[in-house]
């Protein structure tokens, strides 16, 4: 996507790109083995879409949209709680969320940016084990390629709301990738337990 550097830790990167309720987002993602990495691109400049009439004022208003980005993330995965903090890249604010299941086991990582008239997320997901060589090596390979700095902040806010309904969107549209590719993976393996098994 224009201006994101990001290294996956495959070739394999496939595009979903999709609008719902009017909102386009933009999704990058490759599974490798049990796990899923993702960049999502929401743009925000739209006068037509609620999500984009109030964005951010000041740093405290650009920190409660980012945690209504994480508190709709945790509804929009089914997480039970989450780990945030605020976090900087170069003159960059952004957020960093951690999500746990009902065992308190991580298993998404989510890396919030509001950059220009975008909102971007980098998503780490494993429900089965957690990679951290891989993990830290993707958001590690992270760079914005701006050839000048960017506002975060424009007029008056309802931040944590407009965050919450994006965060929300983010995480259903991380889900349904996730989910086909599960049922691709299961498919799969009912097919190959089919083929291996002997004749009566």
């Amino acid at each position: 996507m224009d201006s994101i550097v990001l290294k996956f830790p495959s070739e394999d990167v496939r595009l979903f790109d999709t609008i719902n309720e009017g909102i386009k987002l933009k999704q990058l993602y490759t599974t490798v083995g049990t796990s899923t990495y993702i960049l999502q691109k929401l743009p925000l400049d739209n006068s037509h879409v609620s999500i984009s009439q109030q964005l951010p004022s000041d740093h405290e208003s650009l920190i409660k949209y980012y945690e209504g980005v994480s508190r709709g993330t945790v509804k929009g995965i089914g997480a039970e709680t989450v780990k945030a903090e605020e976090i900087k890249f170069g003159h960059l604010i952004g957020y960093k969320s951690i999500f746990y299941d009902s065992d308190e086991k991580p298993f998404y990582e989510m890396h919030t940016f509001i950059i220009g008239n975008d909102l971007i997320n980098i998503c780490y997901y494993d429900k089965v084990k957690k990679n951290n060589v891989s993990q830290n090596r993707f958001f590690d390979s992270l760079d914005f390629d701006l050839l000048e700095p960017v506002s975060q902040f424009v007029e008056e806010d309802k931040a944590y709301a407009l965050g919450y309904k994006a965060g929300y969107l983010f995480a259903q549209f991380s889900i349904y990738i996730i989910m086909a590719l599960a049922t691709i993976a299961l498919i799969w393996f009912i097919a190959r337990k089919k083929k291996k098994k002997p004749l009566q």
